[in-house]
């Protein structure tokens, strides 16, 4: 079910799948071949990090931050317009590296301003281009995707979407939609039969939508960039706060607001209590790193970025939230 499509990181493909991708990805890039080689690494890229194709799309070289024992992507228009900090693994970080040098013997330009992935006209992919790729290296890796199904925003009634879904008889569902509209199709799923495991994204880990599904929503895995279960201190302090003054833990959305508010905070601390808002602009990008609920805050040429670690989590029967994967701390 997606309106937009959404390509799944390693936790959703079982890992002989993933390693039948990466051997093929191999095989091509082996070749030398320009576009073999290219389309090697945006595998890569999607197994990697989980990001939206969009995303993937808009990658500039001058987002890569690779050196000094760095390995982070930046992406600056995600979903929302919103900017974030994704780490790679060390597998990753080597073989962008790799990928540039070879650009640089190919000829092709790498300066910070020039996307990643060059189509062939020489400018950046397209989605419709990427979704190729992708599908292509599917079918060379013997990866059935059985199909989407399409539903609209305005929507009430997904009996007809969930019939068509279970008569495919997938092994996983992918639900990229309205967070409101989720535990919809997952009830209808539920009701048609379906007994599977589904993937959702951040929005469907409000505590508020369970009621809704009930049981259909029982570990289903869901991206989280934000879980009152993080472990660091200053949210550990900002949910006890929160339980104390509202009786229920924050979402998402409330540790976001909370999050701009200590970083402002902070910023008119720096500038002296100025209310002039050059004076707080530049006190803002003194701010280098800042902790908040949503993780690590890092200033990056006047725009901040949360550098939080990859999070999915899931519902227990009952509604309870769990951290079901969390990304490793890299070891210094």
């Amino acid at each position: 079910m997606r309106s937009n499509w959404i390509v799944t990181p390693d936790k959703f493909l079982a890992p002989d799948q993933v390693a039948r991708l990466r051997a093929s990805a191999d095989l091509q890039r082996r070749t030398g071949e320009v576009l073999s080689v290219r389309n090697a690494a945006v595998i890569e890229v999607l197994l990697g990090t989980g990001l939206r194709v969009s995303e993937v799309c808009s990658l500039k070289v001058g987002e890569l931050y690779l050196q000094d024992g760095r390995a982070d992507v930046v992406v600056r228009r995600g979903k929302g317009n919103k900017s974030r900090m994704v780490a790679v693994s060390a597998r990753l970080a080597a073989y962008l590296r790799e990928f540039l040098a070879w650009r640089a013997t190919c000829g092709q330009r790498t300066d910070p301003e020039r996307p990643l992935f060059v189509s062939e006209r020489g400018g950046p992919l397209t989605r419709s281009a990427v979704h190729r790729v992708w599908k292509a290296a599917l079918a060379k890796s013997k990866i059935n995707l059985v199909g989407t199904v399409d539903t609209l925003s305005t929507d009430k009634d997904f009996s007809g979407a969930a019939t068509t879904t279970v008569a495919d008889k997938p092994d996983l569902v992918i639900l990229d939609m309205q967070a409101n509209a989720a535990p919809l199709l997952a009830r209808a799923l539920g009701q048609e039969g379906y007994k599977g495991h589904m993937v959702g994204t951040y929005g469907m880990t409000l505590p508020a939508l369970y009621p809704v599904a009930g049981s259909a929503f029982d570990n289903m895995t869901m991206a989280a960039e934000y879980i009152y279960l993080f472990n660091n201190p200053t949210n550990k302090k900002f949910v006890a706060d929160y339980e104390a003054r509202f009786g229920a833990v924050p979402d998402f959305f409330s540790a976001s607001a909370f999050s701009s508010l200590l970083f402002l905070a902070q910023a008119i601390k720096n500038s002296g209590l100025s209310t002039d808002r050059s004076k707080l602009a530049a006190a803002m990008n003194k701010i280098k790193t800042f902790n908040c609920p949503l993780g690590n805050l890092t200033m990056l040429g006047g725009n901040a970025y949360f550098s939080g670690k990859a999070t999915f989590v899931a519902f227990a029967p009952g509604g309870a939230l769990h951290i079901v994967w969390q990304q490793p701390t890299k070891k210094k």
